[in-house]
């Protein structure tokens, strides 16, 4: 336990500032593996008994980045870097902006990764900024590098066994898990994301398992294995709770409602996404707000009927009505359906090829395009040809284990053949 609460800094304590600093540096290890910020509430409240060391006000700002106070954590980091003293200290400051303008300030990023990249780092800190600088280029929409910095990292990795790190290795692999799972490569998905969860397990690192729970929830959602991405999300939000993580407790709340939509009971996914909104507003913060909606308005549309749909439409994404898609979406994805549904398939065929700029192989979404060209094809009754896109969807939802897909395609296939007269 932290001895300088007990302290006035007399030195008739004959407490040295070695053993403060040593101290300091010690909770803030732990904190950061655990988690557990709650409990370091009584540093906060003591801060001002604390000599002016890096220690105190590192220790402070990963204290307020855990409760994802991003203002205070800024603003406590930078007091430490007036006092940093050794190289370590300097790249460990780097790295906390890095992990707050990642949520921020998107070109600071880069300018902390290129300073470290100039200076030698220990392999703890070397995986962390490699990991970070993956990130990076994932945000900025460079998928592909993102992946290749870490693979190739990672094949020239020694054996190690370090806890500090396992620890950052961990992520390393899960953030891996993360770009393979966006590009909808299943098997590598599944296999680092599943490292990631035996080293945070083996080393008891609590802090991370909501956020790894998360992660195969969605993984699981994009294969369509609904009740077992449920179950993942489930997990998730428990295991949040106990360290109240709002942002990982509203990810899975965002998952949850997901996984109803798709299994049909809309009134409890509606509930589950109002209660994810809920979260985010009380920390001030838009992120998820935008699948939330998204979202809201595919269950809305089930328990009030398309009319709420459009008028979503019309307010968020006026430009797809007109004509206009900017990226493919889940909202995106079920005003094609709607379309299909509404039997307009000159408006589908114009929605696509006035829209070529989509690269539905580069953004691995091939099986959605097939799907809907039979749409159009099943509309205008030409059976043979839905038929035969179905087989090319089926084949790329095959490829991605799109469990949900496969058995959508199939009922589309007993209406084709009904068609054919087979």
């Amino acid at each position: 336990m932290l001895n300088v609460l007990k302290l006035d800094f007399d030195p008739r304590t004959q407490v040295s500032t070695t053993d403060v600093i040593k101290d300091l540096a010690i909770f803030q290890e732990k904190t950061d593996f655990t988690g557990f910020y709650e409990r370091a509430g009584f540093i906060l409240e003591n801060a001002d008994q604390i000599p002016e060391l890096f220690e105190k006000y590192y220790t402070l700002g990963t204290i307020h980045l855990l409760r994802e106070n991003l203002v205070f954590a800024l603003e406590s980091f930078k007091r430490a870097e007036l006092l940093v003293i050794t190289g370590k200290q300097k790249l460990l400051i780097w790295l906390a902006y890095i992990q707050v303008y990642l949520k921020t300030d998107i070109p600071k990023v880069k300018e902390y990764l290129d300073l470290a990249a100039r200076e030698e780092t220990p392999l703890d800190l070397k995986i962390a900024f490699t990991d970070r600088l993956a990130v990076y280029y994932r945000v900025t929409g460079d998928a592909d590098r993102a992946i290749k910095v870490i693979e190739d990292f990672l094949a020239d990795l020694p054996p190690e066994h370090d806890y500090r790190v396992m620890f950052r290795l961990a992520a390393m692999h899960n953030d891996l898990g993360v770009f393979y799972s966006d590009q909808k490569n299943i098997e590598e998905a599944q296999e680092h994301l599943g490292i990631a969860l035996s080293i945070w397990k083996r080393y008891n690192i609590r802090r991370f398992l909501g956020l790894i729970y998360n992660n195969l929830s969605d993984l699981y959602l994009k294969q369509g294995i609904t009740i077992e991405a449920s179950n993942y999300s489930k997990q998730a939000y428990k295991h949040a709770s106990e360290l109240n993580l709002t942002t990982i407790k509203a990810l899975a709340l965002l998952n949850q409602g997901e996984a109803m939509i798709k299994m049909g009971d809309f009134q409890e996914a509606e509930s589950l996404l109002n209660a994810c909104k809920d979260l985010m507003d009380s920390i001030g913060s838009s992120t998820y707000l935008d699948s939330v909606k998204r979202n809201l308005a595919l269950a809305k549309s089930k328990i009030m009927g398309f009319g709420h749909y459009l008028q979503f439409l019309e307010e968020h994404e006026p430009g797809l009505i007109q004509g206009k898609v900017e990226e493919i979406n889940p909202l995106v994805k079920t005003y094609f359906y709607y379309l299909s549904e509404m039997m307009s398939p000159k408006k589908l065929r114009k929605l696509i090829s006035s829209n070529a700029h989509i690269n539905y192989k580069h953004i691995h979404e091939e099986e959605f395009h097939h799907n809907v060209l039979s749409l159009i094809a099943l509309t205008e009754k030409d059976y043979a040809k839905a038929h035969n896109e179905l087989k090319l969807a089926l084949r790329h939802a095959g490829e991605i284990n799109n469990n949900y897909a496969i058995a959508v395609f199939y009922i589309l296939e007993v209406l084709c053949h009904y068609g054919l007269q087979d």
